[in-house]
Parts: structure tokens; C-alpha cells; sequence
């Protein structure tokens, strides 16, 4: 560990004796993603080795900002999910800087969606975002993730559907069309509502998965990250908290239906694929009040 080059480089950059405080250089967290992990193909022993260094901590936590390189957030989140598998406090380091999580949050949403990332970078980001959403007794990050999974996301479904909820919460109506004119005065005044990710997932979700052949091979990190989005849906779904309103979007899109007639719901590579989507479909109909959480009657 000692003859090992990120730990020569922590040396040189975070790891100071002393405790001398460390000059950030921008270069030296491209150069460690690119030569160090992707070259690597992400490799497990790299990643722990950053974190036994306290890479996070000490380095790029305390040095992020807004407009930070994809690198830079990239390395943020592979060092959380590392302190996730390790199951070693995580958020104590954000909350140095709570300000920065919101910002941190978006800037990973971003990156899901930029067409240059990978699918395997993908799926690590998922598995960020379902560590986030498992972790919501924590305030700083229940407030960044709910926000996600609030009233605004039924702008997102069809007419139709809409009428419908509306229907069954009467008692939303009203809050549903205030939310819209605070909405609308608000990006009058050049200030537009934050952006609503979810939506967005569940279709580049659903594209991908058209994408995948009904014969030949599927590439490995494609289907991983397939069945990583299954999985942040079962845990939103499975919640009360972020089921509330989400599961309009779920139902409205037909997930399931479309996940069950996909090329790879019939291979025999897709045979976890098809016990998530079960899993998906058991919360989805599950018998409950999304919104009082009461059990449903026989009648209902």
C-alpha cells in the first residue's frame, strides 16, 4: 500500500505531514479518475486504496463547487458508494459543507444524462442515488431527495392521468393549482421551478431498454444499469415518503408493461431483470393509501 502511486500522490497533494492544509489542484483529480480508475475499468482496489487516503475528506469535498469537472464529482461518488460497501459513516463529510449537497446532487443528475457518460458510470450513479434515497432519516439529504419526488412531478403525466389522481385527492386539487401559479409568477420573474429528474430517468430507462436485441450479446454494464433503475423504483415505490406522488409517473408511463414486453424480460441473461420487474409490480399494486397510508378495504 505504502510503494502504491495514489498513495505517493496523497502524499504529495491531501495526505500532508503535519497536518498542513492542501493546495487544490484540478488537474490532479482528472489525472487520478483517468490513469488511475477508468483506465482500471473502476477497479475495486483503486477505489479503496483513495479511501483508505482519505481522498474524500480531505480532498474533494472540501475543494467542490459548482461547475466542478465531471471527474471531480465522479470521484465524490465513487468514494460514497466505497463508504457505503465499507458501511462507515458517509454523510458527517457532506454535513461540513451542507450548502454544497443540493448543488452536488443536481451536478450528479446532470451527468447521468450526458450522452459521453458510460453505462457503467451510470449504474454507479444509481446506486448513489439509491444510497441517497435509503439515507432520508438524515436531514440534509432528505431535503435535497424529496424534492424530487414532490407535488411538481405530476406536471410530468399525462392529462388523463392527472384527472384521475386529482380525483381520488380531492384535497390536492386545490394545492396542485396554487403550486402551478407559484410556478408560472415565479419563471415570470426569470426564476423557473428546479428540475424534476425523475421523469427524465424513467424515459432514457425505457429508451435503453428498447435498445437491448431480442438475440446476440447485451453488453454487461447495459444490463447492469437496466436493473440498477429497477432498483431506485422499487425503493421509491416501496416508501411512503417518495411513493406518495411518484407512482402516478410509474403508472402513467405503463413501466412494468413496458418492462414486461422488453427484448430482455425474454432472454435467459435477463432472468434478474424479470425477478426485479415482480418485485417493481408487487409494490407498484401494492393495497395502500399512497396518500393517508392507510391499508385499502375490500370495496377499494
Amino acid at each position: 500500500l505504502e510503494a502504491d502511486q495514489l498513495t505517493k500522490l496523497a502524499k504529495e497533494h491531501w495526505a500532508l505531514e503535519g497536518g498542513k492544509e492542501a493546495k487544490f489542484d484540478a488537474a490532479v483529480v482528472e489525472k487520478i479518475y483517468e490513469e488511475e480508475l477508468r483506465k482500471h475499468d473502476f477497479a475495486l482496489n483503486r477505489i479503496m486504496t483513495l479511501e483508505y487516503s482519505q481522498y474524500l475528506e480531505k480532498y474533494l469535498w472540501p475543494n467542490y463547487a459548482e461547475g466542478s469537472s465531471d471527474a471531480h464529482v465522479m470521484s465524490i461518488v465513487f468514494m460514497t458508494n466505497e463508504k457505503f460497501r465499507e458501511q462507515v459513516p458517509v454523510w458527517d463529510t457532506f454535513e461540513t459543507r451542507p450548502d454544497q449537497f443540493p448543488t452536488f446532487l443536481e451536478a450528479a443528475w446532470t451527468l447521468h444524462f450526458n450522452p459521453k457518460t458510460s453505462h457503467k458510470e451510470r449504474a454507479i450513479l444509481i446506486r448513489f442515488l439509491i444510497q441517497c434515497f435509503q439515507s432520508l432519516e438524515n436531514v440534509m439529504v432528505r431535503t435535497a431527495c424529496l424534492a424530487q419526488v414532490a407535488l411538481p412531478i405530476w406536471t410530468h403525466i399525462s392529462a388523463g392521468r392527472l384527472e384521475l389522481e386529482l380525483r381520488s385527492a380531492p384535497h390536492l386539487e386545490k394545492k396542485y393549482k396554487t403550486m402551478l401559479k407559484k410556478q408560472k409568477k415565479a419563471a415570470d420573474g426569470g426564476n423557473p421551478p428546479p428540475k424534476m429528474h425523475l421523469p427524465a430517468l424513467i424515459n432514457h430507462f425505457l429508451d435503453s431498454l428498447s435498445k437491448v436485441p431480442a438475440e446476440g450479446k447485451v453488453e454487461a454494464d447495459h444490463r447492469r444499469y437496466l436493473e440498477r433503475v429497477l432498483e431506485l423504483l422499487i425503493d421509491l415505490i416501496a416508501q411512503l415518503p417518495t411513493r406518495r406522488f411518484f407512482l402516478a409517473l410509474v403508472r402513467d408511463r405503463h413501466v412494468v408493461v413496458q418492462c414486461r414486453l422488453s427484448t430482455l424480460a425474454r432472454r435467459p441473461d435477463g432472468r434478474l431483470f424479470t425477478q426485479l420487474l415482480e418485485l417493481l409490480n408487487f409494490y407498484v399494486s401494492f393495497e395502500i393509501n399512497e396518500h393517508t397510508g392507510a391499508a385499502l378495504s375490500r370495496d377499494e
